[in-house]
């Protein structure tokens, strides 16, 4: 994350500069050391798209959460996890990163 400080701005948020929260429930992250950025987006529980974000500036990654159906819910606190399936719908890095549009 380091190398790529725009996707960590997105996906580290703070209370005072909300940005992945504000897509929660809807969005889960799951850390994974190593790996790269990627949106997983499911339908009905199976992969549907994967998007890398290596790219992709905090603007831009809003910009694509509300193209895929995203909406804003307000911002709570995230919690890191390192888990090796991410489940039902999570935002991160290939394989730790999948979210689900309701």
């Amino acid at each position: 994350m380091q190398k790529l400080p725009e996707v960590k701005r997105f996906i580290k948020d703070t209370p005072d500069d909300p940005h992945a929260s504000l897509y929660l429930p809807h969005v889960t992250i799951n850390f994974k050391s190593g790996k790269p950025p990627v949106l997983i987006i499911y339908e009905s529980e199976v992969e549907f798209e994967r998007i890398n974000l290596n790219t992709f500036t905090t603007d831009e990654i809003h910009e694509l959460m509300k193209k895929k159906g995203f909406p804003k819910s307000g911002g709570n606190v995230l919690e890191e996890e390192d888990e090796e399936d991410c489940g039902g719908g999570d935002l991160g890095g290939e394989g730790e990163c999948t979210a689900k549009p309701y």
